[in-house]
């Protein structure tokens, strides 16, 4: 019964530590991207990387019709902690 418990709160930590790490990777991705404005929070705001590849952050909803199509990547929104976190766009509408 012992061993269940500690394996228990083991697994529990390894998906705490799993949640922490996707969470880093999106902010390091999000805060790596080009944008020339000041996000606010609690706004939906969409990742698009561009034909050389590159990321950028806009405010302009999925799908892109401009001239050059831009590749949708996510939808994200910045909490009043600072830090990015995926949104399902369609629900936010």
């Amino acid at each position: 019964m012992c061993r269940a418990y500690f394996q228990d709160r083991i697994n529990k930590l390894q998906e705490h530590y799993n949640e922490l790490f996707e969470l880093a990777m999106l902010n390091e991705e999000v805060y790596g991207s080009e944008y020339n404005f000041e996000p606010r929070v609690g706004v939906p705001y969409h990742l698009y990387r561009n034909f050389s590849g590159k990321l950028f952050l806009s405010l302009i909803d999925p799908p892109w019709n401009g001239a050059s199509k831009m590749e949708y990547v996510k939808s994200v929104e910045l909490t009043a902690d600072a830090t990015w976190r995926v949104i399902d766009f369609q629900q936010k509408k």
